[in-house]
């Protein structure tokens, strides 16, 4: 019974490292092609609850943005190259993974390794507990403490809110002066809540400089594109 395991574990090792070898070939080709990879590494997943995988695969596919075109095809490739941007407990059920896959003769996509591992590391009631998170969240701060915070939240959100709820929860966290503001205009989005909230803001003694605006963009990260370097109300993609 060993030897059999020990044989299948050889087997599996083998079956990784002509893949890797395979995709490497084929990285060094592309790069001939396409611009420089970004220096540095994306971190590791761990699998723990207070990561958050959504940020990690928006890591991955900026980081390697250069090689959309793999990632985009309906082939084990891409995954075979981000699983080494996993901790031994995703690896041990990355190994599962691919045996699971061969079996069922299934193709390892990028997005059906998202979805995998989204089912396997994520709570099952993980869309309820973001909601519970998204309404209990209070300003405790600057408003661009409070977007941010909401804004890190509702990223992780996989499925569809509302506009009418997106505003109640922005709106019923902040304090109370800027949601009364809010409720006198009745914006009918969250980006039109963010922007009415950002102006009264501004206008409050000792409130929010445009400055400090214009440098809380350059971090920020938009819900819509999920890009860094503008909010939604200012995202390009908006009318497209």
């Amino acid at each position: 019974m060993l030897q059999v395991f020990a044989q299948q574990q050889a087997q599996f090792q083998t079956h990784l490292q002509e893949q890797l070898a395979a995709q490497n070939a084929r990285f060094e080709t592309l790069a001939m092609k396409l611009p420089a990879a970004r220096k540095g590494e994306p971190p590791l997943y761990h699998g723990s609850l207070n990561e958050d995988l959504e940020l990690w695969f928006f890591t991955i596919e900026q980081f390697y943005a250069d090689y959309h075109r793999l990632m985009a095809e309906e082939s084990a490739g891409f995954v075979t190259v981000v699983s080494c941007h996993l901790a031994p407990t995703p690896v041990n059920w990355y190994r599962q993974f691919v045996a699971e896959a061969n079996r069922a003769g299934t193709v390892r996509t990028w997005e059906n390794f998202k979805a995998a591992l989204r089912t396997r590391f994520l709570p099952p009631d993980n869309e309820y507990t973001l909601r519970e998170k998204l309404c209990k969240l209070t300003q405790m701060g600057s408003l661009h403490d409070y977007i941010g915070n909401f804004q890190n939240i509702l990223v992780q959100c996989q499925v569809p809110i509302s506009p009418l709820e997106l505003r109640f929860y922005f709106q019923q966290g902040l304090r109370s002066e800027t949601s009364n503001h809010l409720k006198e205009h009745h914006p009918a989005t969250l980006d039109e809540a963010i922007e009415l909230a950002l102006r009264f803001d501004h206008s409050l003694p000792g409130g929010s400089s445009s400055t400090a605006t214009a440098d809380w963009v350059k971090t920020a990260q938009c819900h819509c594109c999920k890009k860094v370097g503008h909010i939604a109300p200012q995202c390009p993609t908006l009318g497209k």
